[in-house]
């Protein structure tokens, strides 16, 4: 996924961009299907409450208690399972949440931020350049035209 990521910073044509945007979109929502038979009870119970509360604020503090662990424990086992750490995890949910509501409503980007546990406007903006590399309103219009 690092090579797709690192071509689609190298591509001019606005068309092989959003082809590749497409295809890491399809692979990154591959990983949120994969089943979770072979994880842990607990880890099953934290991805189950991320993708419930996505909206509100989480941390691994509040998700640890949810399984009663320590934060430190909870993190090496899901770095462990899942190849990412919770933040990491987390901000791809959202991101692909956002995206999803950008693409398939007309809700205001703002709305969307705050609908995906991003209450600050710009921080909001901000993480999705990072992430995508285009700004949630451009990333729209190139949606839309795709």
């Amino acid at each position: 996924m690092d090579e797709l990521i690192s071509a689609l910073y190298l591509q001019q044509d606005i068309s092989q961009i959003i082809d590749m945007v497409q295809e890491l979109a399809r692979k990154v929502a591959g990983t949120f299907v994969e089943s979770t038979r072979g994880l842990r009870r607990e880890l099953v119970i934290v991805l189950d409450y991320i993708h419930q509360h996505y909206g509100q604020e989480l941390s691994v503090e509040l998700l640890a208690s949810t399984v009663f662990l320590s934060p430190d424990y909870l993190s090496r086992i899901f770095k462990k399972a899942m190849g990412k750490s919770l933040y990491q995890y987390i901000r791809q949910f959202r991101m692909e949440k956002a995206s999803e509501l950008l693409r398939n409503t007309t809700k205001k980007v703002i709305d969307i931020g705050t609908e995906t546990g991003y209450p600050n406007y710009s921080y909001f903006c901000q993480s999705f350049r990072e992430y995508f590399g285009t700004s949630p309103d451009r990333y729209r219009q190139e949606a839309a035209h795709a």
